[in-house]
């Protein structure tokens, strides 16, 4: 039996221009309206961002920022918790919620033309939340479990282990963002009003996308922000670690069968000029299964499942990072070969094949992800929290199809640094030691400071 080829694969046309819709701004009393019209959509967006990510938690009151996120949708104080979720669903309409470590963001989407309710009915939870006893009890309990269950599973350890070497012990970032199974138990109702008043009565920027032809987005806007707030604190000071020679820390976990790898160093702000040279980059060496920390991992040596690498940039800071679960008997060439990958690309830049296949998949995936309005609100709301021009997405598609080698090669040379990473190892410490030092990658130590 022969196959015969019959017909040549197509090839891919030039990319088509594309534009972010026109973005309007209007200033309120409490903030700003920040709005884009899709004309056609006849979902809507709206959601709020405000300035109460989770690096400004109390100290000791880690994983508030959470807690008071998943309470705002439990009751109101005209509403219990099911007469909220009744209102919701009879508008048509879904919530969401997200705290990173800069903003805390809650949304709706909803029919366009109950969208002034459904914002009404946002205000009412984001102001006015109901905040009960049982509430608290059932909602902390749950977070409590899940940290529980979280800590028994491979990984955790590792990027609680990982934070600490990245950051100072005073840091809010050398902690779990969602805080810890003692943290979080220790709270009370009242350290979750204390966290609401401060930082979620007042204030923020309101987001609408959808086909606002027929919509007073001014209107919208005095619902949320009709009463002045008052100017927003800067947050703590990152408390970065100076990172000069690379550590290796074994985070001991008895009898497992796999380790969990994680190589990170810092990385430069959101809003970076070299940004999108920074992400083709990461796409090539770790962010795509065709990756090369992927292919030489899997598919090359067979140490893992899959691996991965990325840069995650925020406001004030960022981080580079790449991780895979590996035989624990391969521990240590796993941890090699990773770090040679990252020096290899650093070293050696991409290739012209490599730069061509992450420019049309980048260009070929941007304007199917932001079709919808909650995709929209969502791009948005980095606008907004990273201070990116309104124009941003239109700028990166463009700067896509223009992107050079060169660009690439020296975001690989000026971003990556190895030689200064922190690399953390959760696995059977009695098995991988002997390996990790006798392969002469770093100083190699055991954390013991892990805290479910």
């Amino acid at each position: 039996m022969s196959n015969t080829l019959i017909s040549e694969r197509p090839a891919g046309g030039a990319p088509r221009a594309y534009e972010f819709p026109a973005i309007t701004r209007t200033e309120m009393p409490g903030g700003e309206v920040v709005a884009a019209h899709l004309p056609g959509q006849r979902m809507a967006y709206a959601g709020v961002v405000l300035e109460s990510g989770f690096v400004r938690e109390p100290v000791g009151k880690e994983g508030v920022g959470k807690i008071t996120a998943d309470l705002l949708r439990e009751g109101t104080e005209l509403k219990t918790g099911d007469e909220f979720a009744l209102a919701l669903e009879s508008l048509g309409a879904s919530w969401s919620g997200s705290v990173d470590s800069d903003v805390l963001r809650v949304g709706v989407q909803a029919p366009v033309d109950r969208i002034a309710a459904a914002v009404a009915l946002l205000a009412e939870a984001l102001r006015r939340p109901r905040l009960a006893e049982n509430d608290f009890d059932r909602v902390r309990s749950d977070r409590v479990a899940k940290l529980t269950t979280a800590w028994a599973m491979p990984g955790t350890r590792a990027n609680e282990a990982l934070n600490r070497g990245l950051y100072l012990p005073d840091s809010r970032y050398s902690k779990q963002d969602t805080g810890t199974v003692a943290s979080v138990g220790a709270l009370t109702l009242q350290d979750v009003r204390d966290f609401h008043a401060a930082n979620l009565a007042l204030g923020g920027t309101l987001l609408l996308a959808g086909d606002l032809s027929g919509v007073d987005t001014a209107a919208l806007g005095k619902i949320l922000l009709g009463q002045a707030a008052p100017p927003v604190a800067p947050p703590p000071e990152t408390g970065a670690r100076d990172l000069v020679d690379r550590e290796i820390v074994v985070v001991d976990r008895p009898g497992a069968v796999q380790s969990v790898l994680a190589i990170a160093h810092h990385a430069p702000r959101r809003d970076t000029p070299d940004y999108t040279a920074i992400e083709a980059m990461a796409t090539i060496l770790g962010g795509t299964f065709n990756s090369r920390l992927n292919h030489q991992l899997r598919e090359v040596k067979g140490y893992t499942y899959g691996a991965r690498g990325g840069f995650d940039l925020n406001r004030e800071n960022g981080v580079f990072s790449a991780t895979a679960s590996v035989h624990t008997e391969v521990t240590a060439d796993a941890a090699v070969d990773a770090l040679a990958e990252i020096e290899r690309i650093k070293s050696g830049g991409v290739t012209d094949d490599e730069l061509a296949s992450t420019k049309a998949y980048r260009t070929g995936s941007l304007p199917i992800a932001l079709q919808t309005p909650g995709s929209v609100g969502g791009a948005l709301a980095q606008i907004v929290e990273f201070g990116l021009p309104d124009d941003y997405y239109t700028r990166k598609y463009t700067e896509y199809t223009q992107l050079s080698k060169d660009e690439v090669d020296t975001a690989a040379t000026k971003r990556l640094f190895p030689e200064n990473a922190v690399v953390v190892i959760e696995g059977d410490a009695e098995k991988i030691l002997p390996g990790l030092t006798e392969a002469g990658i770093g100083t190699v130590r055991v954390d013991d400071e892990g805290q479910a």
